[in-house]
């Protein structure tokens, strides 16, 4: 059943990142039914491969990858989408492995603002659903 998961995350997962990535690209914003339906199409995946404790897995993981980037909403280093997509993509993934996608888009992110700087536009946001993207590719890449 291991196996259905990580398909999963490959025909569903990776492509609704994308979609989010290149519409936060575009218009500095992502859409709230977007996150909704990642987190629950995660969640179900979790229960088909997983019972209840996939369930329990999901719901843990999005708490984790929530709470991860909640300190960078609160400064104002970040909006809430940003914060809800990391969440609704822990739905898929595991603790460890929600960690590892949000350090990873976290240092994309830091490369991704040092460029902004480097091109001398501080001013002007910055679209970080392409860095949980690569965080997250990244992350089930390595595992």
């Amino acid at each position: 059943m291991h196996s259905l998961l990580g398909n999963a995350q490959l025909l569903v997962l990776a492509p609704a990142l994308l979609v989010a990535a290149i519409h936060d690209l575009r218009t500095r914003t992502i859409r709230n039914r977007l996150v909704l339906s990642i987190a629950i199409a995660g969640l179900m995946t979790q229960v088909v491969t997983g019972g209840w404790q996939g369930l329990a897995t999901g719901v843990s993981a999005a708490a984790l990858g929530f709470l991860c980037l909640l300190p960078l909403y609160l400064t104002k280093g970040m909006a809430g989408g940003d914060v809800k997509l990391m969440a609704a993509t822990g739905t898929w993934l595991t603790v460890p492995l929600v960690l590892a996608a949000t350090g990873t888009a976290l240092v994309v992110g830091a490369l991704i603002a040092g460029f902004h700087l480097l091109m001398r536009r501080p001013d002007t946001a910055i679209a970080y659903a392409p860095a949980i993207a690569l965080g997250t590719f990244g992350a089930l890449w390595w595992q």
